[in-house]
């Protein structure tokens, strides 16, 4: 399946940020990947991404967070997902992403969980 003849299409996700309460990384699969166990609260942040085909890959990051350290090349992970998404079901043009990040990294949250308090007024 190529782009020509594709009709241009934009799909819309948006995806709760969390905290984990609880995190347990396995051992390694032959996969390469962990098998991971997890407990987490959602919480009224987010992260919206938009997803379009195009004629090469391509990825647009922005955010009301810092996003200098997302890469923006084939190593950034959405871009990875939606690329053997794409392969698997024999599409062979190119995936445009947009992502805005509202959700700090992990960093980032535990350096303003960190950070002094005022003091409360009387």
């Amino acid at each position: 399946m190529s782009l020509a003849g594709e009709i241009s299409r934009r799909v819309h996700v948006r995806a709760p940020g969390k905290i984990n309460i609880a995190f347990d990384v396995g051992d390694v699969q032959p996969d390469g990947y962990h098998d991971v166990a997890s407990v987490y609260q959602a919480v009224a942040l987010y992260e919206d991404l938009w997803a379009s085909t195009a004629r090469v890959d391509e990825i647009d990051v922005t955010g009301d967070v810092d996003v200098s350290g997302v890469p923006l090349d084939g190593s950034n992970l959405a871009l990875r997902a939606a690329r053997l998404v794409a392969d698997h079901v024999g599409f062979d043009g190119g995936i445009r992403l947009q992502i805005h990040k509202g959700v700090p990294s992990p960093e980032a949250w535990a350096a303003a969980r960190r950070m002094p308090r005022p003091p409360s007024s009387p």
